[in-house]
């Protein structure tokens, strides 16, 4: 939603970061990514909302309301954005699954004028659940010399969708779905014993993950921790850091001075026998001032790994997370 309201330059620095074709726009690939995720359709396990907040100082550009009306984004002002911030925080709750409570405060918005929010909720149930009678403390080793104990989840004689590479094995587990254009996957990378995430992950990032590489290897045991993650964070800076040219001035948004304030971001994800539940919501706050037949092996999850929920037919990412406990 931001790349509509930059200027020449800036949009076009997002677009390509964005990874949007030299000769599309963003507002016509977002458009192709929902029509492709089968987004809000029936049997989708995936919703996703945007929501444009303001104040009555500023009147927004006609050219960027329909910019906005390609992301199907609501629009809603209101009289003082502090004052209107139990509303902005209830739309966030109804469009994720209200597992997000209470995101913004009054004082973050003190100096805000407008709040650009995308929020997104994903329900998925395993094709072959887990047998909660078969969950089982065990130990998780956060390193080496760390353990506690966690709730694993077990599956026997399990043959799941896997693959092995040099640090890293690779699960993907499958979700329901009501047709193969919204069909969806967990891949879980957990690295080899006496390597780090980190080291697996510059591996995992380096290699081309798609749903060929997996084939069916039966395990002994299939092990998979039941936990609950939750993440609340500013990410303005993080996102500049990693090539975002997002700071600065967005011109075409509005009346007046339009900088970007802040960006929040608030994720909760659930895994347990049944399925996953994954929710996330990120708001901009705008101001005018400057401001990711040999014996049957074990698959055991428990030391720190890497997930990502993916969307099998485009294999687009729809959440990252990394587990691990204290």
């Amino acid at each position: 939603m931001l790349a509509g309201a930059a200027d020449a330059t800036k949009k076009r620095d997002l677009s390509t970061k964005l990874g949007v074709q030299p000769d599309g726009t963003v507002e016509n690939e977002f458009a192709m990514l929902l029509s492709s995720l089968a987004v809000d359709k029936t049997g989708s396990p995936l919703a996703i909302a945007n929501g444009v907040f303001t104040d009555e100082s500023i009147t927004l550009y006609q050219k960027y309301v329909d910019f906005l009306a390609t992301f199907k984004a609501s629009i809603t002002q209101y009289p003082s954005l502090p004052a209107a911030v139990d509303d902005i925080n209830a739309w966030i709750s109804d469009n994720t699954l209200q597992l997000i409570q209470e995101m913004l405060s009054k004082g973050a918005l003190k100096s805000t004028h407008v709040v650009l929010v995308n929020a997104i909720a994903f329900k998925g149930m395993w094709i072959e659940p887990f047998n909660p009678s078969e969950t089982k403390n065990h130990p998780f080793y956060a390193t080496e010399r760390h353990k506690i104990s966690v709730k694993m989840m077990f599956r026997h004689d399990a043959a799941v969708l896997s693959f092995k590479a040099p640090t890293f094995t690779a699960l993907c587990l499958p979700y329901k779905s009501a047709t193969i254009t919204s069909a969806t996957s967990l891949i879980a990378f957990l690295p080899n014993k006496g390597v780090n995430l980190r080291t697996a992950l510059d591996d995992i990032s380096s290699t081309k993950i798609t749903l060929a590489r997996f084939s069916k290897i039966e395990y002994r045991r299939l092990g998979f921790p039941r936990f609950e993650l939750r993440s609340d964070l500013s990410v303005l800076d993080v996102l500049q850091s990693l090539g975002y040219p997002i700071k600065g001035s967005y011109s075409q948004m509005g009346t007046g001075g339009n900088r970007v304030d802040k960006v929040l971001h608030r994720a909760v994800v659930k895994v347990d026998e049944e399925g996953t539940v994954a929710v996330a919501a990120t708001a901009v706050l705008m101001t005018r001032g400057r401001v990711m037949r040999q014996t049957k092996p074990d698959l055991i999850f428990d030391r720190p790994f890497a997930f990502t929920i993916v969307e099998n037919k485009t294999n687009t990412v729809l959440f990252v997370g990394m587990f691990s406990v204290q």
